[in-house]
């Protein structure tokens, strides 16, 4: 199994993926035009540009962060999958698959993308506290990470979505762990220990 970020656009054809956006379809603008499979699709192209444009290995400067995947496993009515395909479709207001969108309409779609996640309280900011053994030096590289990524440092941990401490993995197992997270016919859904959600894979 390979650990990797990218986006395989077969899982995004299959039926059972498909069948998830059915509710969605006559939720959306101009709906006697959209098709389950073209909506499946289409996320996954976004999940895809998500990651060029603003994962890892995308370029710099990079205007804001990565939406989390948890986003787009959510297909419920007024979820996030439904309001980012509702923001896409009042930005875009056409089946345009973007791989020919130059990177200024790239972000400005994902700006607006994000913006309706927010008003909807299905986007929030991480606020992160610092465990007592994190070193005053790595704080300060840290918090300037978190800027970068619009986090807030908080100093109780009873306010914070995330608390960061020390690691200590030992450097001699080099063993890679994986979480099941679901199952599907003869596929398993993964997640990678000590890496971001954004790696998990079937």
């Amino acid at each position: 199994m390979k650990r990797s970020a990218s986006v395989d656009l077969r899982t995004y054809s299959s039926d059972s993926v498909i069948r998830r956006f059915t509710p969605l379809v006559y939720q959306l603008p101009l709906h006697e035009t959209r098709k389950e499979a073209n909506l499946s699709l289409l996320i996954g192209i976004i999940i895809q540009k998500n990651e060029e444009h603003f994962g890892y290995k995308s370029p710099k400067p990079r205007p804001f962060p990565k939406l989390p995947m948890k986003l787009f496993h959510n297909y419920s009515v007024n979820g996030p999958v439904h309001i980012i395909l509702h923001a896409y479709f009042q930005a875009i207001g056409s089946y345009q698959f973007l791989e020919n969108m130059p990177r200024e309409q790239i972000v400005s779609l994902f700006r607006q993308i994000q913006e309706a996640l927010l008003r909807n309280n299905l986007l929030q900011y991480p606020a992160v506290c610092f465990a007592p053994q994190v070193s005053p030096d790595l704080r300060s590289q840290l918090a300037q990470i978190l800027q970068e990524h619009n986090a807030a440092v908080v100093e109780q941990g009873s306010t914070a979505t995330h608390i960061i401490v020390p690691n200590v993995q030992s450097q001699e197992d080099e063993r890679e762990n994986i979480r099941v997270l679901q199952t599907r016919d003869n596929f398993a859904f993964v997640h990678w220990w000590n890496y971001p959600e954004s790696y998990d894979t079937w």
